[in-house]
């Protein structure tokens, strides 16, 4: 009888240790330290210019935590944390630093390891290097002269039927700006920006609007006026008559 109460009693023990034991490691990471917040998104950067984001955090536990290490998911990306122990209520911050040595979009992770407790935290961070430069371009060499004859001549109720290298019409007329030209080199989707085609078309593609917001016409007669650029030659035809005609009956056009 007293051995099965002996054993009775081990066997109870050994149990009370090893649900103190396992409820000890089934914690988190999360159950140790806060993170104010995991993810940050640069936007659209330079390329070739470094930067940085601080993930503060806060000793949530009753034990001192030590960052063992933080390692990021690639060499562009360096992370720098806490040396010292962070006491309990204590807080801190790891340092995120991103070199923008390639251009395009990005989403880099950190992994940071606690010392002596199982799993990891995931910091994230994200955003777009921008070369500054413009993938792509048309310019109308050779064409100025004959543009800036035309411009004078454009008259408001006129409407350009153009293809794709009309810019020094464009601003001759006021049509179109310099700022708005470039908005179109990098496709800027802003209407704000690039009114001509919210960056839908290629560069030196200019559209003047014909209705406003509520779809209602604009008094075509008293603006100048230009269609969407188009680039086959044989498609601006049949638009090119079109619009011929409609320019010749809004400047007759009366009241």
């Amino acid at each position: 009888m007293k051995k099965m109460t002996l054993l009775f009693i081990v066997t109870l023990f050994s149990a009370a240790m090893f649900s103190q034991e396992a409820a000890t490691v089934a914690k988190k990471p999360e159950d140790y330290v806060k993170f104010k917040d995991v993810a940050y998104n640069f936007g659209k950067i330079k390329q070739g210019t470094p930067v940085t984001h601080d993930f503060p955090f806060a000793n949530n536990s009753d034990k001192v935590v030590v960052i063992e290490t933080a390692q990021a998911s690639c060499g562009c990306t360096t992370p720098v944390w806490p040396q010292a122990p962070v006491a309990k209520g204590k807080s801190d911050k790891i340092t995120a630093g991103f070199n923008a040595a390639a251009p395009g979009p990005f989403n880099k992770t950190i992994s940071v390891k606690l010392a002596g407790v199982d799993g990891y935290l995931t910091l994230t961070i994200s955003g777009e290097v921008l070369t500054g430069k413009a993938k792509f371009g048309i310019f109308g060499d050779g064409k100025e002269v004959a543009q800036v004859a035309a411009a004078k001549f454009f008259k408001p109720g006129d409407f350009l039927s153009g293809y794709y290298r009309d810019q020094t019409l464009a601003f001759a007329t006021d049509v179109a700006t310099v700022e708005e030209f470039f908005s179109q080199l990098y496709a800027d989707p802003d209407p704000a920006n690039e009114p001509h085609s919210a960056g839908r078309q290629m560069n030196a593609h200019f559209a003047s609007p014909f209705v406003n917001e509520k779809g209602e016409w604009l008094d075509l007669v008293n603006r100048k006026n230009i269609a969407s650029g188009m680039a086959p030659t044989a498609a601006q035809m049949p638009r090119s008559i079109g619009l011929a005609l409609a320019s010749k009956l809004f400047r007759n056009e009366k009241g």
